[in-house]
């Protein structure tokens, strides 16, 4: 369970920390000690007498590839490299873009002692100029003046805040999501269940776990509302409060609490009835996927919808219940209209109604089902039941 909620993630932001040892020969003398090592690549230079017997014995010397360099490579522009295996992107990058700087630092080098002109690398140099980009936010409300107001905006700080609740959500569902499957496996293993739905009915006993845990959730993030604003009002002002700040909070902490306790109970429901219907942890990895899948796909796509908030991916994906919970978190902080709240809370209302209402179906009928792992179409068949 651990697993599906935080590998998609991890996979996403992963970085390789294979260093590949890389051969250099060099014909024509420019390269000499210039290319720089990193947690990617590591170069060792090679006598060019060598080339031969370097590139016919990479693996036996130790190297995942040689770079040739010609002789007549500032004409040619071209380099050749040799590897045991393909060349991968991060390791041909690396070697293109520091051979690149080293020959374009030679050209100019050549181009300065032939104008003859004082201190001219320094003065283009000096060229090189860094522009701060300020951004505001224009309200429909005009100034006395008559002229739209505007309000300081921090893209960055959107972003991440964007990310940083869809995120926790994302997390938060499947943890608390996870204790109610394995509260209702455990249960039903020690055959408590039989004992407790003799006073309260299956679905009482439901909706009281699932309501129980998103209390819990709720205390979290309130707690942790109330810790960000103390610490945050005694802070010295910074640029990295003012960015907060300057995203409006409001409709970013009345959306997470909606879309949380939604997306909850959408999904915990699910999860409910999955773990009703087995005997074991084991058996729930079979019916796991198909439910979880639409969160998963969620957050993959989370940092495209924060880019392009409104675009036609985060418009649609926002309306769409199983998504929903986390690509609305992702557009929220940047501002939308009120027919998107509209739209996609009807929308993640009416769902979530239906997947408590298909969960009471397979809870009451899954809960006390022993020995035997059910299929999809078993499942589908205690729909119909009626009581």
């Amino acid at each position: 369970m651990g697993g599906v909620m935080v590998i998609p993630a991890w996979l996403a932001s992963r970085d390789s920390t294979d260093t590949k040892m890389v051969a250099v020969c060099d014909h024509s003398g420019l390269v000499h000690h210039k290319l720089n090592n990193n947690k990617t690549v590591q170069y060792t230079e090679i006598e060019t007498s060598l080339e031969n017997e370097y590139k016919n014995n990479l693996e036996a010397k130790g190297f995942f590839a040689i770079v040739i360099i010609p002789t007549d490579v500032k004409e040619s522009s071209q380099i050749d490299v040799y590897g045991i295996k393909q060349i991968n992107i991060d390791v041909k990058e690396n070697i293109n873009w520091q051979v690149n700087q080293i020959l374009e630092k030679d050209k100019l080098k050549a181009i300065y002692a032939e104008a003859n002109i004082p201190d001219l690398e320094q003065r283009i140099a000096d060229t090189k100029t860094r522009v701060k980009v300020n951004t505001y936010k224009v309200g429909k409300e005009t100034s006395k003046t008559g002229e739209p107001q505007a309000e300081a905006s921090s893209t960055e700080a959107t972003m991440v805040i964007a990310y940083a609740t869809g995120f926790i959500i994302y997390m938060f569902i499947f943890m608390y999501g996870g204790m109610v499957m394995r509260g209702v496996v455990e249960e039903k293993q020690n055959r408590i269940v039989e004992v407790i739905i003799s006073s309260v009915k299956p679905v009482q006993l439901m909706m009281g776990k699932i309501i129980g845990l998103v209390a819990v959730g709720l205390t979290q993030v309130g707690v942790w509302i109330i810790l960000l604003s103390i610490i945050s009002s005694s802070l010295p002002s910074s640029n990295i409060l003012t960015a907060v700040l300057s995203v409006e909070m409001g409709p970013v902490v009345i959306g997470f609490i909606l879309y949380f306790i939604l997306g909850y109970l959408l999904y915990s429901s699910l999860m409910a009835a999955i773990a009703s219907a087995v005997d074991s942890q084991e058996d729930m990895q079979q019916f796991m996927l198909p439910v979880v899948l639409p969160l998963i796909i969620a957050i993959m796509i989370l940092m495209n919808i924060i880019k392009e908030p409104d675009g036609a991916l985060a418009i649609w994906t926002s309306y769409i219940p199983f998504l929903s919970p986390v690509t609305m978190m992702a557009r929220i902080p940047s501002g939308i209209e009120w027919y998107d709240w509209a739209i996609s809370l009807s929308l993640l209302i009416l769902t979530t109604l239906g997947c408590i209402w298909v969960a009471a179906k397979i809870y009451r009928t899954g809960i006390l089902m022993y020995g035997k792992k059910p299929s999809w179409k078993e499942i589908g068949k205690w729909l119909k039941y009626k009581g």
